[in-house]
């Protein structure tokens, strides 16, 4: 089964429940929840993340941005004690997950120290972790790859294109396939980049000779390709879902 994650803005809080449920209605197995998508997804509110946790089962995952600010992935110690705080809200406030990255002085290679003390952190709050799409900065992502595995992370985020460039998963199927077989099943690859249910079948039809090889190693990511009129709709969460596992 192919996974599918939806992520959802909390800016517009008085429909955030609404939004959620026709996620979930719709199939979506995870929800990812954001703050200020136009900034590419920062921190959300406590409010949001309470909220949103309440309209779940513990068959759905509620997985929490944590990202202090807009920019770059290379943090202070002050913006990462904010991180810390905020996995330990989002644990408190009844999150499945958590979703961050960070980058050393360079912003092209993983800050190991700060991301195990985080990971660590998340993992003694009953978290799972994902690695969001700082991963797209790295000089060398199969190095990073196999780095993130070794931290305990659950899940990667990945355009398989550089950040802050226009990137397609449609355009990107052999980078894809680099990532899925150094993540050896060990690691679940979350494809974005203008996820819709009229490329879903296709995307996961380029990688289904590895997807066979490691169940539950592929998962699809969808922000603006299922919003009607800027919220989430349920019907195109459940075309994405069925065009993904029929491929």
């Amino acid at each position: 089964m192919v996974n599918i994650e939806i992520c959802i803005s909390s800016d517009n809080l008085p429909m955030l429940e609404r939004q959620v449920l026709a996620a979930i209605n719709g199939g979506a197995k995870r929800v990812e929840l954001c703050g200020n998508m136009q900034e590419d997804g920062l921190t959300p509110s406590y409010s949001a993340i309470e909220l949103a946790s309440s309209v779940l089962t513990d068959a759905q995952a509620l997985m929490v941005m944590i990202r202090p600010r807009k920019g770059g992935f290379y943090y202070s110690l002050q913006e990462i004690q904010q991180m810390r705080s905020s996995i330990i809200a989002a644990a408190k406030f009844g999150a499945k997950g958590v979703v961050f990255g960070l980058l050393d002085a360079t912003e092209t290679e993983l800050a190991i120290t700060d991301m195990q003390s985080l990971v660590e952190l998340a993992t003694e709050n009953g978290l799972e972790v994902t690695c969001h799409r700082a991963f797209d900065v790295l000089s060398d992502p199969l190095a990073g790859l196999a780095q993130l595995k070794a931290l305990g992370v659950t899940r990667v985020l990945t355009a398989a294109g550089k950040w802050g460039q226009p990137s397609l998963a449609t355009d990107n199927a052999e980078v894809f396939s680099n990532y899925l077989r150094a993540a050896q099943g060990e690691l679940e690859i979350i494809c974005c980049g203008g996820i819709t249910p009229q490329n879903a079948a296709l995307i996961v039809a380029q990688q289904k000779p590895i997807k066979n090889e490691s169940s539950n190693c592929l998962s699809l990511h969808a922000y603006s390709g299922v919003l009607t009129d800027g919220l989430v709709s349920e019907s195109k969460v459940a075309l994405l879902c069925s065009a993904a596992n029929n491929a």
